[in-house]
């Protein structure tokens, strides 16, 4: 596992500059086999236009921009690294639960199918 941070240029920001940390999935390219590693990576984004509830960021690589409101607790991208790790790993552990749950159903959904399918 490892740490990036990737950084467009941010001369022109009229806005504090937001955070955002994802996660990269990277194959290993030695071995040519399927595992994947992943990496954390911060980025960053400039402040394009501000406005009374919130802020315009360039996202990087993209030509839409992304509006961020300055007071709401859930936002894609944050003021600080550290609102940004925590809404990091927030997501990250409602992801869980999503697809841990999604699992769940699953598991009891197969049974029933191959019942369904011994009635065949």
């Amino acid at each position: 596992m490892e740490f990036k941070v990737r950084e467009p240029v941010l001369d022109d920001s009229v806005g504090p500059i937001h955070y955002r940390y994802e996660i990269e999935e990277v194959q290993d390219t030695i071995l040519q086999s399927a595992w994947i590693d992943v990496e954390v990576t911060l980025s960053t984004f400039a402040v394009v236009a501000e406005t009374p509830k919130g802020y315009w960021l360039t996202y990087w690589g993209h030509s839409k921009d992304v509006w961020v409101s300055k007071d709401s607790m859930k936002r894609w991208a944050y003021p600080t690294k550290k609102e940004a790790i925590c809404g990091f790993l927030k997501r990250k552990r409602k992801y869980i639960r999503i697809l841990k749950h999604q699992l769940q159903k699953t598991e009891m959904a197969i049974p029933i199918a191959e019942e369904i399918l011994d009635g065949f």
